[in-house]
Protein backbone atom coordinates (compact mmCIF):
# COMPACT_ATOMS: atom_id res chain seq x y z
CA UNK A 1 0.00 0.00 0.00
CA UNK A 2 1.32 3.47 -0.73
CA UNK A 3 -0.21 6.51 1.07
CA UNK A 4 1.18 9.84 0.10
CA UNK A 5 0.34 12.26 3.50
CA UNK A 6 1.47 16.07 2.92
CA UNK A 7 0.88 19.23 5.30
CA UNK A 8 2.88 21.90 3.55
CA UNK A 9 3.36 24.64 0.47
CA UNK A 10 4.57 22.21 -1.75
CA UNK A 11 3.47 19.21 -3.81
CA UNK A 12 3.07 16.04 -1.66
CA UNK A 13 4.50 13.94 -4.27
CA UNK A 14 6.27 13.72 -7.25
CA UNK A 15 7.08 11.35 -10.12
CA UNK A 16 9.96 12.04 -12.54
CA UNK A 17 10.54 9.81 -15.36
CA UNK A 18 13.56 10.60 -17.21
CA UNK A 19 13.72 7.72 -19.49
CA UNK A 20 11.62 6.61 -22.11
CA UNK A 21 9.21 4.64 -20.26
CA UNK A 22 5.65 5.18 -19.21
CA UNK A 23 5.44 7.85 -16.12
CA UNK A 24 2.20 5.98 -14.10
CA UNK A 25 0.60 2.68 -14.93
CA UNK A 26 -2.36 1.88 -12.62
CA UNK A 27 -4.13 -1.37 -12.76
CA UNK A 28 -7.21 -3.73 -11.17
CA UNK A 29 -5.33 -6.95 -11.41
CA UNK A 30 -4.45 -7.27 -14.72
CA UNK A 31 -6.85 -4.27 -16.32
CA UNK A 32 -5.92 -1.12 -16.84
CA UNK A 33 -6.98 1.40 -14.88
CA UNK A 34 -5.16 4.96 -15.51
CA UNK A 35 -1.90 5.58 -17.05
CA UNK A 36 0.36 8.26 -18.12
CA UNK A 37 2.35 7.10 -20.87
CA UNK A 38 5.71 9.16 -21.23
CA UNK A 39 4.74 12.18 -23.58
CA UNK A 40 1.94 13.07 -21.40
CA UNK A 41 -1.22 10.88 -23.17
CA UNK A 42 -3.56 10.14 -20.08
CA UNK A 43 -5.06 6.78 -20.79
CA UNK A 44 -8.72 6.10 -18.71
CA UNK A 45 -9.54 1.98 -18.95
CA UNK A 46 -6.47 1.42 -21.63
CA UNK A 47 -2.71 1.75 -21.69
CA UNK A 48 -1.89 2.92 -25.07
CA UNK A 49 -3.43 6.17 -25.06
CA UNK A 50 -3.99 7.37 -28.43
CA UNK A 51 -4.92 11.05 -27.82
CA UNK A 52 -3.56 13.75 -24.59
CA UNK A 53 -6.93 11.72 -22.98
CA UNK A 54 -8.39 8.42 -24.21
CA UNK A 55 -10.59 6.70 -22.61
CA UNK A 56 -12.27 3.21 -22.92
CA UNK A 57 -14.75 0.84 -21.76
CA UNK A 58 -16.54 -2.03 -22.93
CA UNK A 59 -20.03 -0.95 -21.82
CA UNK A 60 -21.59 2.91 -22.43
CA UNK A 61 -18.59 5.19 -21.87
CA UNK A 62 -19.29 8.46 -20.47
CA UNK A 63 -18.02 11.52 -19.07
CA UNK A 64 -19.29 13.66 -16.02
CA UNK A 65 -18.87 17.28 -15.57
CA UNK A 66 -20.96 17.67 -12.57
CA UNK A 67 -21.86 21.27 -11.11
CA UNK A 68 -23.02 20.75 -7.67
CA UNK A 69 -23.86 24.13 -7.11
CA UNK A 70 -26.19 23.97 -9.84
CA UNK A 71 -26.35 27.54 -10.85
CA UNK A 72 -22.96 27.61 -12.13
CA UNK A 73 -21.77 26.70 -15.83
CA UNK A 74 -20.60 23.57 -16.91
CA UNK A 75 -19.14 23.08 -20.08
CA UNK A 76 -16.48 21.67 -22.40
CA UNK A 77 -14.30 24.41 -24.52
CA UNK A 78 -12.79 23.78 -28.07
CA UNK A 79 -10.03 26.14 -28.56
CA UNK A 80 -7.55 27.01 -31.01
CA UNK A 81 -5.21 30.36 -31.03
CA UNK A 82 -8.01 31.92 -33.32
CA UNK A 83 -11.32 30.05 -32.28
CA UNK A 84 -12.80 29.49 -28.80
CA UNK A 85 -16.10 27.68 -28.37
CA UNK A 86 -17.80 26.01 -25.22
CA UNK A 87 -20.86 23.56 -25.39
CA UNK A 88 -22.56 22.74 -22.42
CA UNK A 89 -25.59 23.58 -19.78
CA UNK A 90 -25.81 27.61 -18.88
CA UNK A 91 -26.48 26.69 -15.14
CA UNK A 92 -29.58 28.41 -13.47
CA UNK A 93 -31.81 28.71 -16.22
CA UNK A 94 -31.45 24.91 -17.71
CA UNK A 95 -30.15 25.58 -21.01
CA UNK A 96 -27.47 23.56 -23.39
CA UNK A 97 -25.82 25.93 -25.23
CA UNK A 98 -22.99 26.26 -27.81
CA UNK A 99 -21.49 29.79 -27.42
CA UNK A 100 -18.36 31.05 -29.70
CA UNK A 101 -16.94 32.19 -26.27
CA UNK A 102 -15.20 31.05 -23.36
CA UNK A 103 -18.53 31.17 -21.03
CA UNK A 104 -21.81 31.28 -22.00
CA UNK A 105 -24.34 34.49 -22.37
CA UNK A 106 -21.78 35.75 -25.25
CA UNK A 107 -22.56 34.96 -28.56
CA UNK A 108 -24.88 32.16 -27.64
CA UNK A 109 -25.41 30.79 -31.48
CA UNK A 110 -27.17 27.23 -30.36
CA UNK A 111 -29.65 26.89 -27.34
CA UNK A 112 -31.79 23.69 -26.34
CA UNK A 113 -34.40 25.25 -23.76
CA UNK A 114 -35.86 22.63 -20.78
CA UNK A 115 -39.05 22.48 -22.62
CA UNK A 116 -37.14 21.11 -25.89
CA UNK A 117 -37.31 24.34 -27.52
CA UNK A 118 -34.32 24.95 -30.32
CA UNK A 119 -33.23 28.41 -30.59
CA UNK A 120 -30.46 29.34 -33.47
CA UNK A 121 -29.22 32.99 -32.60
CA UNK A 122 -31.82 32.41 -30.23
CA UNK A 123 -31.05 32.98 -26.65
CA UNK A 124 -34.23 31.69 -24.98
CA UNK A 125 -36.59 30.06 -28.17
CA UNK A 126 -40.51 30.06 -27.67
CA UNK A 127 -41.38 27.55 -30.40
CA UNK A 128 -40.01 24.04 -31.40
CA UNK A 129 -37.58 25.92 -33.74
CA UNK A 130 -36.98 29.42 -33.61
CA UNK A 131 -34.20 31.19 -35.95
CA UNK A 132 -33.07 34.69 -35.80
CA UNK A 133 -31.61 35.60 -38.69
CA UNK A 134 -32.19 34.10 -42.56
CA UNK A 135 -32.45 30.31 -43.51
CA UNK A 136 -31.58 28.62 -46.41
CA UNK A 137 -32.87 25.05 -46.85
CA UNK A 138 -32.22 22.82 -49.55
CA UNK A 139 -35.14 20.50 -50.92
CA UNK A 140 -38.65 19.95 -49.87
CA UNK A 141 -40.08 22.31 -47.17
CA UNK A 142 -43.60 20.38 -45.71
CA UNK A 143 -46.08 22.78 -43.75
CA UNK A 144 -49.69 22.56 -42.67
CA UNK A 145 -49.45 26.36 -43.01
CA UNK A 146 -47.08 29.40 -43.51
CA UNK A 147 -47.63 32.30 -41.58
CA UNK A 148 -45.71 35.65 -42.13
CA UNK A 149 -45.29 39.41 -40.35
CA UNK A 150 -46.94 41.20 -43.61
CA UNK A 151 -44.14 41.06 -45.46
CA UNK A 152 -44.95 37.63 -46.79
CA UNK A 153 -48.25 35.69 -48.40
CA UNK A 154 -49.48 33.33 -45.37
CA UNK A 155 -50.18 30.05 -47.29
CA UNK A 156 -52.36 26.78 -46.18
CA UNK A 157 -51.25 23.51 -47.67
CA UNK A 158 -52.79 20.73 -47.11
CA UNK A 159 -50.31 17.86 -45.39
Amino acid sequence: MLRVDGNDTVAAGIITQRGSGDILKLYDTSTPVFVVKDGGKVGIGTDDPQEKLHITDAGNPKILIEDTDSSNQVGVRFKTTTQDWIAGLHGGISTFKISKSSSFGTNDYFTINGSGYVGINRGTPTSQLDVVGDAKISGIVTASSFVGNGDFVELDVDG
